[in-house]
């Protein structure tokens, strides 16, 4: 099927949606999206009820991991023009991927995430790291080069692999850190144990 067609299948999908949760203001709706999506929002007004979450990797990692994605800056310059239209954003930084210089490309994105964007229109952060289903590194070694699985994993009691506690404690400390230099917000962490947020969100 044709890019164009599914796009349009996609934003007619997103406009029923949309109409039904107008309607019932009972209900919340999050959107997660690494993609832009202005148009169809910014055709009708704000809902209270509706929540556009922005996946955001630096654009190091979505140039070699997220093929076929928005960039950082189509997904920065989208989630503004969102929030000055008076939508509710969230921002999920998610999955984090660990690499040699982990600390400068994250600590560039969120400095620019947190200097560019009304943080007052931010409804809540999610963070998480790369995980996935036992298997899925045989079946996409099988068809692509990738050094995306090269880091230490371990089966967690999920069945998931994922990075060994002390690299994801690494990260988490280190993402929160610079986060929390802006100011406190509602964050939490995507499929992990207890431990692990006592350990960072304390």
């Amino acid at each position: 099927m044709p890019n164009e067609l599914l796009v349009l299948l996609f934003k007619r999908a997103l406009k029923n949606i949309l109409d039904y949760f107008e309607t019932r203001p009972d209900l919340i709706l999050e959107i997660r999206s690494k993609h832009t999506l202005n148009q169809t929002f910014l055709e009708r007004e704000a809902m209270p009820n509706v929540e556009v979450a922005f996946t955001f990797s630096p654009q190091e990692i979505v140039k070699k991991y997220e093929l076929k994605t928005a960039s950082f800056e189509e997904r920065l310059e989208s989630a503004i023009k969102l929030q000055r239209a008076g939508f509710k954003i969230g921002l999920r930084l998610d999955p984090l991927i660990y690499c040699d210089d982990f600390d400068a490309v994250y600590s560039t994105m969120i400095e620019r995430l947190f200097t560019e964007l009304d943080l007052t229109k931010v409804s809540n952060i999610g963070i998480g790291s790369l995980r996935y289903r036992k298997g899925l590194k045989a079946e996409v070694l099988k068809t692509h080069s990738t050094d995306l699985f090269l880091k230490n994993f371990v089966i967690g009691v999920d069945g998931k692999e994922r990075y060994f506690k002390p690299i994801r404690l690494k990260m988490y400390q280190f993402i929160i850190g610079r986060i929390r230099r802006f100011g406190e917000f509602e964050i939490y962490l995507g499929m992990e144990s207890d431990y692990i947020w006592q350990a960072v969100l304390k």
